[in-house]
């Protein structure tokens, strides 16, 4: 609805009055900038444009009897800068991101494949360690906490012996064939699945999870969190 303070005939020949939807959309434009918040309020901006699309479009058919032209161009101005900026943050991030989790996949995996497992290790979750210290266990579901098991558990590993093997074989035939990062979460995730070219080869593809942690008293780093031989999904 508009608004119904007009001003008076006589003073401008005719009747007019200030658009309500050209008032919303600029409020809306201004309001935009939670965009930067979180993804989701990217509605916010996408609404604003909305709005001041349809108030110009109002104010052009009044043929003059509604005013706020300026007001529904400002709420668009703002709702694209904020709208866009938002957007290219996120994407900048997630660039980042990747960039930074695939450097420690690559180092994990030249690690391993030298047998370094220590070093190795190093590089994983806690959760990754565990996982490794149960499946070494001989006791059922009662886990052994020995790093000599660690050790032993992860240089038997399906993806590290495939990977040692091509290291000594001088091949390092893998390409990355798939990246996926979730830079919403507090702790964002990457998902990389990599092909294995080498006919001889015992795997033909593998997947790398990692995820970015933070200890209490050293910055957030990413860790390899899982592994798997195939790329997951079957």
């Amino acid at each position: 609805m508009e608004s119904d303070s007009n001003y008076s005939a006589d003073e401008l020949g005719q009747y007019q009055s200030l658009s309500t939807s050209a008032v919303v959309a600029l409020v809306l434009g201004l309001l935009s900038v939670v965009a930067f918040a979180a993804p989701l309020l990217l509605v916010v901006p996408l609404f604003a444009v909305a709005v001041a699309l349809w108030a110009l479009a109002r104010i052009k058919r009044s043929e003059g009897g509604l005013l706020g032209t300026r007001l529904a161009y400002g709420g668009l101005a703002f709702a694209i800068i904020f709208g866009v900026s938002a957007v290219a943050r996120v994407e900048v991030r997630t660039v980042l991101l990747r960039r930074e989790a695939k450097a420690t996949a690559e180092l994990w995996m030249a690690k391993v494949a030298r047998g370094e497992s220590e070093e190795a290790m190093g590089l994983m979750t806690r959760a990754a360690v565990i996982r490794l210290q149960s499946s070494g266990s001989n006791i059922g579901a009662v886990p052994i906490f020995s790093e000599a098991i660690e050790n032993a558990q992860l240089l038997q590993d399906p993806l590290v012996l495939a990977l040692r093997k091509m290291h000594e074989s001088g091949n390092k035939s893998r390409v990355l064939r798939e990246t996926q990062v979730d830079s919403k979460l507090s702790q964002p995730r990457a998902v990389f699945v990599y092909d294995v070219l080498d006919a001889e080869a015992e795997v033909s593809s593998f997947l790398l999870v990692l995820s970015k942690t933070k200890g209490l008293h050293s910055p957030s780093v990413w860790l390899i969190d899982r592994w798997q031989v195939g790329d997951g999904s079957h």
